[in-house]
């Protein structure tokens, strides 16, 4: 969803995990939104990239980012790229993501960095420089993710639907989409995919007509590379 939506449908607010992506702008109002609405109920928000950014002729401010964010930050002096790497040795939840690299090479200028990182746990850093890049953090009744480097990888997303509550339908790193009783797999790499139904139900794949029994809870489908499956379920 897009931060617009959120602030015009706070409906939208039944959803239990949120992502964010370069939320350059924020003005007060919105500051207070995130962090007494959104930041609430035991969610999970997801943030990625520049939080709140301040411009000013004096240059980036970095202070509304910390605002955002819970803990102190400041500028870079120098470009930097946004490349992170998980720490090894990483506890539960996070350790399948030990020493995963994601992100751009590319240098950026005025990169927004932790200072001070106060109760948050550093699960990763910048590449090279070492530089505290990704975050998590548990404050009053929700969870806060955040990382500089752009670009979540699949096994990422999955960890934190995990720590949401949101179920993972399929734990391969293919092309997934789910809703509104379809499950869509566009296979990248040949394999068996084997889906998870979040409810016990009968399924249907609409492409090749094989069909699973009512209770079905777990199937796999069996596909080669570029091969999509459309998954129909029902009671």
């Amino acid at each position: 969803m897009l931060w617009r939506d959120l602030l015009r449908c706070p409906e939208l607010l039944r959803h239990r995990a949120v992502l964010l992506l370069n939320l350059f702008r924020l003005d007060d109002a919105e500051v207070a939104f995130l962090r007494e609405r959104l930041l609430a109920d035991g969610r999970l928000v997801a943030m990625v990239g520049p939080v709140g950014l301040v411009v000013t002729l004096q240059g980036v401010d970095p202070n509304r980012t910390a605002q955002v964010l819970g803990f102190a930050t400041a500028l870079s002096p120098v470009a930097l790229p946004l490349q992170a790497t998980f720490a090894g040795g990483l506890p539960a939840p996070w350790q399948g993501l030990s020493d995963l690299t994601f992100g751009t090479p590319q240098p950026y200028p005025s990169v927004v960095l932790p200072s001070e990182t106060g109760a948050a746990q550093v699960l990763g850093t910048l590449v090279p420089g070492g530089q505290p890049a990704v975050l998590f953090s548990e404050e009053r009744n929700a969870r806060l993710f955040w990382s500089a480097a752009p670009g979540l990888p699949p096994a990422l997303l999955r960890t934190l639907a995990d720590i949401a509550g949101v179920p993972v339908v399929c734990r391969t790193d293919d092309a997934i989409y789910a809703g509104h009783g379809f499950i869509g797999i566009h296979a990248s790499q040949a394999g068996t995919k084997t889906v998870r139904l979040p409810h016990p139900g009968r399924v249907l794949d609409l492409i090749s007509g094989q069909h699973w029994p009512a209770g079905t809870t777990e199937l796999t489908v069996d596909m080669a590379p570029g091969e999509t499956a459309i998954l129909q379920t029902g009671k």
